[in-house]
């Protein structure tokens, strides 16, 4: 081989060692990562004594530090890659802030925004960190954020509590490289998720700060926090989870300098005392604003993450895990932080690793923060209110001075804005003018820079303003009058009935009306639709029940001897004709023992395609159900459609059987207005509108939902009952002449027993045939009996007897009241009504009166007062006033022929002297005597019944 040969080769070998060391540099031959968990390994347990061994401390920040909440204002988020979070997550957070990834080198630099461009992520908002790193728990590792008293911003790192992760240990460094800003070490093991502060010098974490630092007192820990981060309170709490984690974030959150998110466990929980307990705590603890925390609960009763969410500047990440709860959960921080974007993130979420665990907020370096302690709850009466903030600028840039505002409203009305004046240093100050007693104040303050950043306080601003009250608050105080309403209507009628919405307060009442269903008439019927027998028809019960967004309906099969056999499996097959329906809101319940109750009973399963179909279960009988009739029932909700529905169920040896519902439902109640606001000591009506039109025969309930800002009663619930009906009622009201005592009627007839159980108008001049009777006298307050005489005329001139079309007996209330057999209900109307109703009133000693004009109609009430004035009886003086604006039936007419005369006289004198149930008993105290005589007979004498 000569030179020139050996020369090649040599330069070849070269040239592929370079070549592959090249390609060994990439990542597709990068050897595989660690997996690392969450929690410890068995392996880093065993190192446990290596944690901070090379920590590098340093001397603590100098002057007054303060520690960044992650409620303020963010420039970044920092996440790594491989990530713990899906894309769909990290375009969330770039369409809100800078995305900062962590990578290893430049080739996955590209290989990640390539895979953001695919995915949607808005790349003008990502940097990235080439740093290596062991896993991607950047809120565990992460720095945390602070300025020091020369408002230089800086980060304060402490030994990560996780051995054989030097690489993620040293991310701090990194990112005080990445921002340029300074580093300060602390010598406390420590982990971000156990770690959460409120930007004025308050912070929390659980016991496992104590335990993870055995060589450090409770006294030096605070000692350092105060020394590094200047928190002047730490809460060292108990961890109430009781996992392998102990971080804070798995259970509680701050929301804001005065909030705090706990988490809510069912009391069967394992550990629902201590997370109670721990509620309690904060509830009990002063926040920095000098007022005890407002706790807010999140429900998680599988140990949903719902509190490892992120806050990024106006939005706020939930993890949400597809339960029945997610909505439950984002409506409570809806209501904690009111002006947030609040966004359900799924994921690979544990309930002790989630969002908040693999993301970490990077403060803005460069904010301008604005520190104020508001003032709140109930404040002195004074001439006017001084407001002062202090505001930095972090940038450096000036703020400007005419751009710093209070902005106030009293009593929620428009916004006023002042100028607040500069005092020197940092602190501005503005005045709040003098205001009524009880006035409600809402304020914030807005400052801006000229770096271009815009803040306010609180941080949200106007959505969630400041508020105080001079003195004691002058709420809004709602009153509702009638508080339920029921309503008869023939079919094909409506009706307006008003309810009055008053505010008894002095603030301004805000109110909004919904209304719900609770029942809807509808048809339902069950059919054969196969092989099946009529016994399974005769056996089937259809019936209703109440459901908030529409109508259930159900069918009992009552005879179910086939499931004889305990543990067998019989089968169940659910279809549906309709493809409209959503035939996923079905249900099967078994009533095992036939006591009537399914209620005992957990639905059984029903598996399908949603809205496909079919759906299966299985019902495998329990062992007490042996040799035993059971039932079975099949549910569907069925939710305001005017489709109709058929289900279709078969089982064991019945098949095909269906239930079918034609809907039709009405929607039969009308508010208006639906929302609104009530001055100080004001009121509005509200237009409650029934319609039955299409509606069968029968009841119909609903609930009106009134909600106000009335502190006291923020919802009231009025009960609204329908009955529709094709008869119509009549409300009549009259008194006697005989027993009135100055307000009302005597009843002494009533508990002598006097009084006869059945209509004592079936003698002349009446001769009324009616059967009424009752086996007792149903109410106390009954006076006497009376006949009622129903006449269709034009007007009282042409309502003669020949326009009689019904009579009926009834029973008279000491109070006027004319009602039915039962002693309570309005008399019904049995006859149709072609002209107007007329009403002649008969009695036995007095004489017989004519409505002077027709029954008012309203709905299927016809009414009519006889007690109001000498002219609602036809004719002239017609009755008697027997008070002052009492008016009533003239007594005296002993053989009510129509005339007081010597006759009565007559007849009265052979019964002076008796007691009992008499026509000569004038006054109805159940004595004919001398006070019928001369209290009602003489003063009588000559007059007449005015009939046409």
């Amino acid at each position: 081989m000569n030179v020139d040969q050996n020369a090649r080769i040599y330069l070849l070998i070269i040239f592929c060692w370079m070549a592959l060391g090249s390609v060994l540099s990439q990542e597709d031959l990068k050897k595989p990562e660690q997996k690392l968990t969450h929690y410890m390994s068995p392996e880093e347990e065993k190192l446990k004594h290596l944690i901070g061994k090379d920590f590098i401390s340093t001397p603590p920040p100098t002057g007054a530090v303060r520690n960044v909440a992650e409620f303020e204002r963010m420039q970044g988020v920092l996440i790594r890659y491989p990530f713990g979070i899906s894309y769909t997550v990290i375009a969330e957070m770039a369409e809100e802030t800078n995305v900062v990834t962590i990578v290893s080198s430049l080739s996955q630099q590209n290989t990640v925004l390539s895979n953001y461009l695919s995915n949607g992520v808005n790349t003008d908002n990502c940097s990235f960190l080439i740093a290596p790193t062991e896993s991607y728990w950047t809120r565990d590792y992460g720095p945390w954020y602070i300025f020091d008293g020369n408002d230089e911003p800086g980060i304060v790192d402490f030994p990560y509590n996780r051995p054989s992760r030097p690489n993620d240990d040293n991310i701090p460094v990194e990112m005080s490289d990445y921002l340029g800003i300074n580093l300060f070490g602390m010598n406390v093991i420590h982990t971000g998720g156990n770690y959460m502060t409120d930007g004025y010098g308050k912070s929390s974490s659980s016991e496992l700060v104590w335990e993870e630092n055995p060589g450090l007192s409770h006294t030096q820990i605070d000692q350092m926090f105060l020394d590094y981060l200047n928190i002047n309170t730490y809460h060292v709490v108990a961890d109430p989870n009781n996992t392998y984690i102990d971080h804070i974030d798995c259970w509680g959150k701050f929301l804001d300098v005065d909030k705090v998110l706990i988490r809510e466990v069912p009391s069967t929980h394992a550990q629902y005392d201590e997370i109670e307990a721990t509620a309690a705590y904060y509830a009990s603890q002063i926040s920095a604003y000098g007022l005890p925390y407002q706790v807010f609960r999140v429900y998680t009763p599988n140990n949903q993450p719902y509190t490892n969410s992120l806050i990024l500047n106006e939005k706020v990440l939930v993890p949400i895990t597809g339960s029945s709860w997610d909505d439950d959960a984002l409506l409570v921080y809806d209501e904690a932080m009111p002006g947030y974007e609040v966004v359900g993130l799924t994921g690979s979420w544990e309930s002790t690793d989630a969002l908040h665990c693999r993301a970490k907020g990077i403060a803005d370096i460069g904010m301008l923060f604005i520190k104020h302690i508001p003032l709140a709850g109930n404040q002195p009466d004074l001439m006017d209110y001084s407001i002062q903030a202090e505001i930095t600028a972090h940038s450096g840039q000036s703020i400007y001075a005419d751009s710093v505002f209070l902005i106030y409203s009293v009593n929620s009305s428009p916004y006023d804005t002042v100028l607040m004046s500069f005092l020197g240093g940092k602190l501005y100050s503005g005045i709040i003018p003098q205001q009524t007693f009880g006035s409600e104040i809402a304020y914030y303050i807005a400052a801006t820079d000229q770096s271009g950043r815009h803040e306010t306080h609180p941080f949200i601003g106007l959505p969630d303003p400041n508020i105080f009250y001079v003195g004691v608050p002058a709420l809004p105080d709602i009153a509702v009058n009638p508080s339920s309403f029921e309503v008869t209507l023939p079919p094909d009628e409506s009706v307006v009935e008003l309810m009055t919405l008053s505010n008894l307060g002095q603030l301004s009442l805000d109110y909004n009306i919904t209304k719900q269903y609770i029942s809807n008439k509808s048809k339902a019927y069950c059919t054969s639709s196969g092989g099946g027998s009529d016994e399974f028809i005769q056996n089937v019960s259809i019936g209703t029940i109440n459901n908030s967004t529409g109508q259930s309906y159900y069918a009992d099969y009552s005879g179910l001897s086939t499931f004889v056999d305990v543990g067998q499996v019989y089968p169940i097959t659910i279809t549906n004709g309709d493809p409209n329906w959503p035939t996923d809101q079905c249900g099967i319940w078994v009533d095992w023992n036939q006591n009537d109750d399914f209620s005992d009973d957990a639905p059984i399963a029903v598996s399908g395609s949603p809205g496909i179909g079919p759906y299966t279960a299985s019902i495998v009988p329990p062992g007490d159900a042996l040799g035993g009739l059971s039932r079975m029932r099949v549910q569907i909700i069925y939710n305001q459609s005017p489709d109709p529905c058929k289900v279709t169920f078969s089982y064991g040896e019945v098949e095909d059987y269906s239930l079918l519902v034609n809907n039709n439902f009405v929607d039969w109640l009308s508010l208006d207005p639906t929302a609104g606001n009530v001055s100080g000591e004001g009121n509005v009506n509200i237009n409650l509108g029934f319609e039955t039109a299409g509606l069968e025969e029968g009841d119909y309930f609903a609930n009106v939902f009134i909600a106000s800002n009335d502190p006291e009663q923020p919802e009231i619930i009025v009960p609204v009952h329908l009955i529709v009906s094709g008869a119509r009622y009549v409300e009549l009201k009259v008194f006697l002449e005989g027993p009135f005592n100055g307000t009302k009627m005597t009843t002494i007839l009533n508990p002598s027993g006097s009084l006869p159980l059945s209509q004592p108008f079936n003698t002349s001049p009446w001769n009324y045939p009616g059967a009424e009777n009752v086996p007792g006298i149903p109410n106390p307050d009954i006076v006497d009996w009376v006949l009622i005489e129903y006449r269709d005329a034009v007007d009282a001139n042409s309502a003669n007897n020949l326009t009689m079309v019904e009579r009926q007996a009834a029973w008279l209330l000491k109070n006027g009241n004319i009602v039915g057999l039962d002693g309570a209900s309005n008399p019904e109307v049995n006859v149709t009504i072609a002209n107007n109703l007329f009403i002649v009133l008969h009695h036995r000693n007095h004489l017989s009166v004519l409505s002077a004009f027709p029954c008012n109609l309203v709905g299927a009430m016809y009414s009519y007062d006889f007690t109001t004035g000498m002219g609602q009886a036809y004719g002239t003086n017609a009755q008697v006033e027997m008070w002052p604006g009492y008016f009533g039936l003239i007594s005296g007419d002993c053989n009510a022929d129509g005339m007081i005369n010597g006759d009565d006289k007559f007849l009265w004198i052979p019964q002076s002297g008796k007691s009992g149930y008499l026509m000569e008993d004038l006054n109805l105290d159940g004595e004919a005597d001398n006070r019928d005589k001369n209290d009602c007979w003489v003063p009588n004498i000559g007059k007449g019944a005015q009939l046409p």
